[in-house]
């Protein structure tokens, strides 16, 4: 049996869903996706979300305090982010 394989790139994330869920009707279709490399900035943001998991999970265990939303956004202010 001989398979045949196509890469379809789709732009638009709406029509991507669209041809997505449309092939997964197929039985006989197997889809794989490609996984984009992150850039430098989605690793930072995944890295600071992880670190505020983290710190949340420690708050709920009673481990740690986390500070009041005031101070929060004056050390926001401080190292230039607002």
């Amino acid at each position: 049996m001989t398979m045949t394989q196509f890469i379809v790139e789709v732009e638009d994330a709406k029509k991507s869903r669209f041809i997505y869920n449309l092939l997964r009707e197929f039985d006989y279709v197997k889809i794989k996706r490609k996984k984009k490399a992150l850039s430098a900035e989605d690793k930072r943001i995944l890295g600071g979300i992880e670190e505020a998991v983290q710190e949340l999970n420690l708050y709920k265990q009673g481990k740690i305090e986390l500070q009041d939303a005031a101070s929060y956004i004056a050390e926001l202010k401080a190292e230039g982010y607002l």
